[in-house]
């Protein structure tokens, strides 16, 4: 290959970039707070917020998900009006369904266009008191607090795992070392033959956008979101106590608490079967040929 190098012969690669995601976001809320005195001694603070958070939204559509059950990947609008976007490319695609790629619609599928339901019901209380115990010189305040508040999953995790979805990306390049793309479809060609491809020379179409070389076996990749995707929550509380101890002299003993849930997670259900586990359970040498890439895959051994 170094000598490839000097002789101006090399291996090209391009990939697909989607164009810019359009990206829509809205919240809503309305919060409600009353104090009561209740006695000369106690204070009672009660509120209530309410948070509406429309699922993300893209201008032109261009959100996928995927049915687990189908193998399938679902699309947010027609596969025509991809292309017509510049999301995707005819060869791609083509290139993904011969090998085994699926897509259907989100009606197809039963998802919303945006592949996850708003969330709407997300009730959040503040509760809070304070009480002024005993009296005179022994006298002590107790004050306290809780809230239960709401966050969604943040635009650049969302966007990230939607633009390296199949078929938003995808590889185009040219090696005629490949054996795969040989002219006489053994390995090394450069090795043993005259360099007609020179850099810079003639080069300029060497990388065909009718054919995607660079997609074999396992490069299919899906990434989805529940349909019922929770918002995060975290729920707050504190709990003080202080006393006079002499003048001008306050000491103060603090309890402060959260407790966090529905956190983003990401479950990977495809992953490839280690070398050394696949030695110790099966007794076989790792497979080989076509299917190498997917052949130890639990969930697809087709195409993801």
């Amino acid at each position: 290959n170094i000598g490839n190098l000097y002789l101006g012969s090399s291996t090209y690669s391009a990939s697909l970039v989607r164009s810019w995601t359009y990206v829509r976001s809205a919240e809503t809320a309305f919060y409600l707070q009353d104090n009561f005195k209740v006695t000369p001694r106690l204070t009672l603070n009660l509120g209530l917020r309410w948070e509406s958070w429309p699922a993300y939204r893209e201008k032109r559509h261009l959100f996928l998900g995927f049915d687990t059950p189908a193998h399938a990947t679902v699309l947010g609008t027609d596969i025509q009006d991809m292309y017509a976007l510049r999301a995707t490319l005819p060869s791609i695609v083509n290139t993904f369904q011969g090998l085994g790629w699926k897509y259907k619609t989100y009606q197809d599928a039963g998802l919303p266009q945006n592949m996850v339901e708003d969330n709407n019901a997300n009730f959040g209380p503040r509760l809070g008191f304070a009480y002024r115990a005993l009296g005179g010189s022994k006298s002590l305040v107790v004050r306290g607090g809780y809230s239960l508040s709401y966050f969604v999953i943040d635009v650049n995790s969302w966007i990230n795992e939607m633009n390296g979805n199949t078929p938003f990306s995808g590889s185009f390049n040219f090696n005629l070392n490949d054996a795969a793309q040989s002219p006489d479809g053994l390995p090394n060609y450069w090795l043993r033959s005259k360099q007609f491809y020179i850099n810079g020379v003639n080069d300029s179409q060497v990388i065909n956008l009718n054919q995607a070389r660079g997609i074999s076996r396992g490069s299919a990749t899906a990434t989805s979101f529940s349909k019922d995707l929770p918002v995060s929550r975290i729920h707050s509380w504190n709990l003080t106590v202080e006393k006079e101890v002499m003048s001008s002299t306050v000491a103060r003993v603090r309890y402060v608490g959260n407790h966090t849930g529905n956190l983003l997670q990401f479950y990977s259900f495809n992953d490839q079967t280690p070398a050394y586990v696949w030695y110790v359970t099966k007794g076989e040498a790792l497979p080989t040929g076509e299917y190498a890439n997917v052949a130890r895959r639990p969930y697809d051994q087709q195409v993801f």
